[in-house]
């Protein structure tokens, strides 16, 4: 489910960003393509998806990943399409949750798992440096 959970954030918000799916993954980094990828990143952590997974996936740096975590409430505030296209996105995908059963609530406590070894890793290196 995870791997199909990741290209369903990435095609919902190709849908209502009008980003190719294959530019949201690339390195590119135009103004259109940075902002379906700031969406795109902030979906996926809020699903569970931790700034490594994050990374590779969209082929962007961690910083990256962490600015655009950090500046999303700018974003929302400041930018009233982003804002749209967020919460439109946010409720397409809050569609693929109806009707779960109890292996998806495993999958879910898997993720936050998953995330808490990313944040203990990023803290990790953070005292380390």
């Amino acid at each position: 489910m995870q791997e199909t959970l990741f290209y369903k954030i990435i095609e919902t918000v190709s849908q209502y960003t009008e980003v190719d799916q294959e530019l949201i993954m690339s390195p590119k980094k135009n103004q259109s393509v940075t902002r379906a990828k700031r969406l795109t990143v902030n979906l996926l952590k809020q699903n569970g998806y931790g700034g490594t997974e994050i990374s590779l996936i969209l082929n962007i740096d961690r910083k990256s990943v962490y600015d655009y975590e950090r500046s999303h409430e700018s974003w929302l505030d400041a930018d009233k399409s982003y804002e749209r296209a967020y919460f439109a996105c946010f409720s397409a995908l809050e569609d693929l949750y109806v009707g779960q059963d109890l292996n998806d609530d495993v999958e879910k406590l898997k993720i936050k798992v998953r995330r808490l070894e990313d944040m203990y890793e990023h803290i990790k290196q953070l005292i380390l440096s």
